[in-house]
């Protein structure tokens, strides 16, 4: 394996300003008061057991090559 450049951990990454900055310019999000509600009925609703599932490579052969 050759050596990796390890430049990135040269850089200063204690001056997060610029990030801050693009951070500050999106679009603040509020969601919906019910979001919380809506999950957890969801949640509820799943099923306590589930079917083994079906792998679509149970009745395949697999060939592999090797260099």
């Amino acid at each position: 394996m050759k050596n990796i450049s390890l430049d990135l951990l040269e850089n200063d990454f204690d001056n997060d300003s610029d990030v801050d900055e693009l951070f500050e310019q999106l679009a603040q999000f509020e969601p919906p008061v019910d979001m919380v509600d809506r999950i957890m009925q969801a949640v509820a609703e799943l099923p306590f057991t589930y079917e083994k599932p079906v792998s679509p490579w149970t009745n395949l052969e697999v060939l592999a090559i090797a260099k």
